[in-house]
């Protein structure tokens, strides 16, 4: 089974995120972080110690916080680790890689807010990628 390992936000972490970083668009999503995209199962990784809001960025249709995990803001594949806050019906949260491949659209936060994680595996559905 392959899927990706993420951190899914507690509904008190959530609820914080939300009220600190209200959503700019019709979708919200502001669930999770992904650790590591297309791995199996086994590699569930170990709760972080800690994890902070350290920037957040937007465009005309998407925006997304970013994280710090155990003082590092790069997730193994070297992209940066981030919550997809909110987007438009035609984009697709993984976008927000995108977006913050472009260091300019970041906009880093000195006092960030701490966030409660659980790690887990979620499984790919090979018929809809």
């Amino acid at each position: 089974m392959f899927g990706y390992t993420a951190f899914i936000l507690t509904a008190k972490s959530r609820n914080m995120l939300l009220a600190n970083y209200p959503p700019k668009f019709s979708n919200v999503i502001a669930q999770h972080i992904t650790h590591e995209f297309g791995v199996e199962e086994a590699k569930t990784p170990k709760k972080p110690k800690c994890v902070k809001v350290v920037g957040y960025a937007f465009d005309d249709s998407l925006d997304a916080v970013v994280v710090k995990i155990d003082g590092g803001v790069n997730r193994p594949d070297n992209k940066i680790y981030h919550i997809t806050m909110s987007l438009e019906p035609y984009r697709k949260p993984k976008e927000a890689n995108d977006l913050l491949s472009e260091s300019n659209k970041i906009e880093w936060v000195d006092e960030g807010i701490l966030l409660e994680v659980e790690p887990a595996f979620i499984m790919l559905n090979m018929e809809t990628n």
